[in-house]
């Protein structure tokens, strides 16, 4: 398993100088930075796979063995060359970003990414560092309930001339934040067409769209499933995650095993010359990036007691920034703690006989604005000294429909 990935675009190697880079004070003589650059981490004993994204026009001469063959005579060792799509004809720079991220996606998941953007034309070094921004997000989303550990770096150095025979590589972060908002991707809607497209095309799209149907369903119950998961963190309504009606855990390997497929399915789409809607593409990943971390989160849920839920959720709502949750949850749970204690009834009971005060005239609000206790569907019961809540099996329906659209309709 790789530490580091190292990523850049080659441009024509024939021009490429050898001079020493400086890497933190770490030197290597070479024609390429990326090879310093592996030089440099491998040197602090982290395990290192470089990506050289090539584009197609470039191999037209010299394929993709060939080219090979000269980056390791010139020096390079420990790479990969991954061919891109030429930016023309009916490529833009949203193929070529959407085939890079689609490859990091393939890979293994490094701790740490180190995208080269001195050396390849600029606008595939522009497609890459889109792309990279896109994968850090996704890495982030994998994580955001609990704490993002990949590390993100650019690296850069000066134009590289006959006259320059040293140059510094500096390394600095690039800053990407995941912000908690809820993906919004279309799976039927990842290729674009022009109206101008012949009949073929959309047929192409038809047949390879069938292949995927299976896939395609899968993920929109996922999606329906993130939904209600987002909802019961944004809005505070922690019982959700311990409902398998709303929320049972699915295993890790089956998510992931579905990112791929769909990966497989971006790539069949760009194989068929087929132009991509990279804002959908990318979310799509997002959703199951997202999806995967509310999952992890639920598998260390054990049961729904005041005393696990204060002290799960506040973590939660603190670390996405929405910690004034946690002010609402910890009210609702105390009057919930109180009731119990000066009531004393034995077995399960529903809410609204330990807390009195007749009829919430809106049930929907009355559920959001306590926490989702809404005290004529939640029942409590003392087990082994906890206080266990639940809601009533009966509801569960009208519970899934709230958490779906929470927003007040006229």
């Amino acid at each position: 398993m790789c530490e580091v990935m190292v990523l850049g675009v080659l441009g024509r190697i024939e021009g490429y100088e050898q001079v020493t880079f400086r890497v933190n004070g770490h030197e290597c003589k070479t024609r390429f930075a990326t090879e310093a650059l592996r030089r440099f981490y491998e040197s602090n004993n982290r395990r290192v796979k470089v990506l050289l994204f090539v584009p197609r026009s470039l191999l037209e001469d010299c394929g993709v063995d060939c080219l090979r063959s000269k980056v390791e005579k010139g020096g390079h060792g420990g790479f990969e060359i991954v061919e891109v799509p030429g930016v023309g004809g009916w490529t833009r720079i949203n193929e070529v970003s959407a085939f890079m991220l689609l490859t990091m996606l393939e890979k293994e998941r490094p701790s740490c990414v180190v995208v080269n953007i001195s050396t390849g034309q600029n606008v595939y070094v522009i497609a890459l560092l889109d792309a990279v921004r896109r994968y850090a997000t996704f890495r982030q989303l994998e994580e955001i309930l609990q704490k993002p550990k990949l590390e993100v770096k650019v690296a850069s150095h000066q134009p590289i001339t006959k006259e320059v025979k040293e140059a510094n590589i500096e390394l600095y972060p690039l800053q990407v934040r995941a912000f908690f908002s809820l993906p919004e991707p279309d799976i039927d809607k990842l290729y674009e067409l022009d109206k101008n497209d012949e009949e073929d095309k959309k047929k192409r799209i038809g047949e390879i769209g069938k292949k995927y149907k299976e896939k395609k369903e899968r993920f929109r119950k996922i999606k329906e499933k993130l939904k209600i998961a987002f909802n019961a963190i944004r809005y505070n309504i922690p019982l959700a995650f311990y409902e398998d009606e709303l929320l049972k855990v699915i295993e890790e390997k089956e998510v992931d095993c579905l990112a791929e497929k769909l990966v497989k399915y971006g790539m069949e789409l760009l194989s068929e010359e087929i132009k991509v809607n990279l804002v959908n593409l990318s979310n799509v990943f997002f959703a199951l990036a997202m999806f995967k971390s509310f999952n992890k989160f639920r598998n260390t849920l054990s049961e729904p007691s005041i005393d696990e839920i204060q002290l799960k959720f506040p973590e939660v709502y603190e670390s996405l920034g929405i910690g004034v949750n946690s002010y609402f949850l910890h009210n609702d749970l105390e009057i919930i703690k109180k009731a119990v204690e000066e009531k004393k009834k034995p077995g399960k009971v529903a809410l609204s006989d330990l807390l009195g005060r007749g009829t919430s005239s809106d049930l929907k609000r009355n559920f959001f604005a306590h926490s989702g206790f809404l005290k004529e569907y939640t029942e409590v019961e003392v087990k082994d000294g906890k206080v266990i809540l639940s809601w009533n099996k009966e509801h569960l329906e009208e519970i899934k429909k709230w958490l779906r659209e929470p927003e007040y309709k006229r």
